[in-house]
């Protein structure tokens, strides 16, 4: 049983939210606060499992809170929210505090955030270890031995210094992630980086200036046409569009070339990879739920790319990864500061 808490400022909100979760079999509602004060008591005296938060609790600071909650309890956080434009720069502040990912409220238009995905990605929250923070250990990069990975033998050999642009992927756990990575590689990395990172609609924007103010690295959200790659810069896909690599040195916003689940895909950005020089590609599918990104990834391994998946013992979510080594789309299977490191390396030689 799954023991929830719920700390939403909105009466109807909270009401909504625990009609819905005291209806998902294997959920218990334990309580519901409206405010920081009685949120914190709440989650001290019931220590549940997984916690529900809006991000703006009135004039009360959510990543105070987070912090202040997770120093005293071993929980989850998750924050849902209607898309407060003026607290996206909390959202992701809270985000780097602990709390493992932002979901839209259920019931909106958008039909990518109904109900069933709501509790599809609330049971695989709860199933993150109880810690507040994760200790990552760098780990050596070296060559994907069995696991699938024989098949690829025939496929050009990749060299990762000859990479010329990196594609990232990456959904639940990805925001705090990217910003670990991006401030170790700051001044260092010598490519274009292309992120796809899976986000509740709205919020796409605030996500690249939060990761371009906190990493020092110029960050640019593609909003819409075409986007040059300029080396040492990332540009991040849209919350409500795909991104395509069109040239060797461009991308552009544009609609899913085959049905697709979710918006933005990886697979879209991966598979269009595939028609530009594929073997200069370093590809990267990190923390996240479900299997976006497996299949482009295995594509872009049998045409020489480099890729790289992290070790799934090191997400929060470790779905994506996972499902990418199942089908031997990975030549390296990495914690994120060797990713760090192999992102250094890429167009080095």
């Amino acid at each position: 049983m799954t023991r929830i808490l719920v700390v939403d400022d909105s009466r109807t909100a909270r009401l909504a939210l625990r009609k819905l979760l005291e209806q998902v079999e294997g959920f218990e509602v334990v309580g519901v606060a409206a405010d920081a004060h009685e949120a914190e008591a709440l989650a001290c005296t019931h220590e549940p499992d997984l916690v529900t938060m809006d991000v703006h609790l009135g004039d009360a600071d959510g990543v105070e809170l987070a912090q202040r909650i997770l120093s005293r309890v071993a929980t989850r956080i998750v924050l849902v929210t209607g898309v407060d434009p003026s607290s996206q720069t909390l959202l992701f502040r809270a985000l780097a505090a602990g709390a493992l990912d932002v979901l839209a409220k259920p019931g909106g238009d958008d039909g990518e955030f109904a109900v069933p995905r709501f509790v599809r990605a609330l049971r695989a929250l709860a199933t993150v270890p109880l810690r507040a923070r994760r200790t990552y250990r760098p780990t050596a990069l070296a060559p994907l031995a069995a696991r699938g990975a024989a098949d690829l033998a025939h496929a050009p050999r990749p060299r990762l210094e000859a990479c010329r642009r990196v594609l990232i992927g990456v959904s639940t756990g990805g925001p705090p992630l990217l910003e670990r990575i991006l401030r170790t590689v700051a001044g260092r990395v010598t490519v274009p980086l292309v992120v796809v990172q899976h986000i509740a609609r709205g919020f796409g924007p605030g996500f690249a200036r939060w990761l371009s103010s906190t990493t020092g690295v110029p960050t640019v959200y593609a909003a819409e046409g075409a986007v040059d790659l300029v080396p040492g810069r990332v540009v991040v896909a849209p919350d409500d569009g795909h991104l395509h690599l069109v040239t060797e040195t461009r991308v552009r916003v544009g609609p899913a070339r085959t049905p697709r689940i979710g918006t933005p895909s990886v697979d879209e950005l991966y598979e269009s990879a595939l028609a530009h020089d594929p073997v200069r590609t370093l590809a990267i599918l990190m923390t996240g739920m479900g299997s976006d990104g497996a299949a482009g990834l295995r594509a872009l391994a049998g045409r020489g790319a480099y890729t790289i998946v992290q070790d799934p013992d090191s997400c929060v979510v470790g779905s994506m990864p996972r499902a990418a080594i199942e089908l031997g789309a990975a030549q390296e299977v990495l914690g994120p500061d060797a990713i760090a490191e192999a992102i250094v390396r890429a167009g080095t030689g």
